[in-house]
């Protein structure tokens, strides 16, 4: 039995487990547990180990693992920030014995206190620009004044920089253009 539950403004989640020796001997346990981000638009281990018990447990006995996971448990490292970030999103909460042995998934939403700052470079990808209608209404505004718009499609290049547009824009998308679109996509207002 895994008991999880929803992390908001709170500075702390606890996770509970319930581990049961069904056999007939003396037995110890190391439960581990694992955060797994489901959405993150960042680099990241498939799932992050964050805590460990040891259990004791006579024949039939049965005790409570407990973890308390700060949110530093669902961050990761924004050098654009120079500290560590909270996205918003659900998480999977894996309990197991390895990393390969999960035994009970819980998943739990958490929401950031820190409101969502896009900051883009010329090594973002398109799709990260395209993931919100404001992102897509930007890069389409910016081909189409100097005449770019209709020279190819950026719907099929999600994982290309967008300093690699330059080599798709036939002399017209320039420096000053790469520069000048990064700019006004760090200045939007994303919905």
């Amino acid at each position: 039995k895994l008991s999880a539950s929803e992390i908001l403004d709170t500075d702390t989640l606890r996770v509970s487990v319930t581990v049961k020796n069904t056999g007939g001997r003396f037995g110890k346990e190391i439960v581990q547990l694992y955060v797994a981000d489901n959405q993150t638009r960042h680099i990241r281990p498939v799932q992050e180990l964050k805590g460990i018990a040891k259990v004791a447990l006579e024949p039939g006995e049965s005790k409570e693992a407990v973890f308390t996971l700060s949110k530093r448990a669902f961050a990761y490292y924004d050098e654009e920030l120079g500290d560590w970030n909270v996205q918003s999103g659900t998480f999977d909460i894996r309990i197991g014995r390895s990393s390969r042995d999960i035994v009970l998934t819980a998943r739990v939403t958490v929401h950031s206190s820190q409101p969502e700052t896009r900051r883009f470079t010329e090594n973002s990808t398109v799709g990260d620009v395209l993931e919100s209608e404001t992102g897509k209404r930007i890069l389409m505004e910016s081909l189409g004044k100097i005449g770019a718009g209709s020279a190819f499609s950026v719907e099929g290049m999600s994982e290309t920089p967008l300093r690699t547009l330059r080599d798709f824009g036939m002399g017209r998308l320039t420096n000053e253009w790469l520069f000048s679109l990064v700019d006004r996509l760090n200045k939007a207002e994303w919905e």
